[in-house]
């Protein structure tokens, strides 16, 4: 079983689209951060809104690894369980 780090899910979230990493905690933080460069890099508000948003998506799927991981753990301990009985 792996743990992971709670910054896993909040630094270093890699966008291909746009070759580069954000840190993303919520969205006024990621705007604060993140709005003078995005429109710096001709991003228009709407997208910048997407990145946003895709972030919290990835945020929100890092998050749940490790549940996953525990439940698919716990389905295969149960089955080895029933069948050595």
């Amino acid at each position: 079983m792996s743990y992971k780090c709670a910054c896993y899910a909040y630094l270093n979230l890699y966008l291909e689209k746009y070759g580069f990493h954000f840190r993303y905690f919520n969205h006024s933080q990621f705007i604060q951060d993140y709005h003078q460069l995005l429109k710096a890099r001709k991003c228009s508000d709407e997208e910048i809104n997407e990145i946003s948003q895709t972030l919290k998506n990835l945020q929100n799927s890092k998050k749940q690894e490790d549940i996953k991981a525990l439940e698919r753990f716990q389905k295969i301990k149960k089955l080895i369980q029933t069948s050595a009985s």
